[in-house]
């Protein structure tokens, strides 16, 4: 029995030591788990950095593709407002009057004096961007108000007034060119001769 006892107290002896922190195998044992503990860390570290990479590369991607949308976009509603600009003003030229030979002309003025509202409406602009008030002082300036008054600017717009006669070549000395101011007197057909052959200045 006594010597039961004693290797009951030698067996809990080698327990106890087995325990102690400063001894090998439970530094080993320790110095192995900081080191999975460290690696497991080094590599969730590793992937973060990694989906963090990517996803920083799905981003800037994403930007390109939306500016490139964008300018499209942009581009796009440039054309429909010119369109728009365009027809409002072929189509008030039509109703004031308009040599046909002027509309080309009078359109690109157009682009230079009006664009559209937030309802999709022309609206002539000066130089600094107001609007311009139109005949009544109140509303916008119309496409077939802004033709009105370039008559004096662009008399060659329109036809010539009733009972004033052409300028025949005679008078302008045989096949010279025609001031704008003289062009206004011809009839559509041989205004849109002469700009053909550039006797227009």
């Amino acid at each position: 029995m006594a010597k039961d006892n004693a290797a009951a107290r030698a067996g809990g002896g080698d327990d106890k030591a087995s325990l102690d922190p400063e001894a090998p195998e439970v530094r080993d044992l320790i110095d192995a788990a900081v080191a999975r503990a460290i690696a497991g860390l080094e590599q969730t570290n590793a992937e973060l950095k990694d989906e963090k990479r990517r996803l920083a590369e799905r981003l800037k991607a994403g930007e390109g593709r939306a500016a490139e949308l964008e300018r499209l976009v942009q581009g796009r509603d440039e054309q429909l407002a010119r369109l728009a600009v365009d027809g409002a003003v072929r189509d008030a030229a039509g109703r004031v009057g308009l040599v046909p030979a002027a509309i080309d002309d009078a359109l690109g003025r157009g682009r230079r004096v009006f664009t559209l509202d937030e309802d999709g409406r022309p609206v002539a602009r000066d130089a600094e961007g107001a609007v311009v008030p139109g005949a009544d002082g109140k509303s916008p300036l119309t496409p077939a108000e802004w033709l009105e008054t370039m008559k004096d600017a662009a008399p060659h717009w329109w036809p010539p007034s009733s009972g004033a006669g052409a300028p025949g070549a005679g008078a302008r000395g045989g096949e010279g060119s025609l001031s704008y101011e003289q062009a206004g007197e011809l009839s559509p057909e041989h205004y849109a001769r002469l700009r053909r052959e550039r006797r227009i200045r």
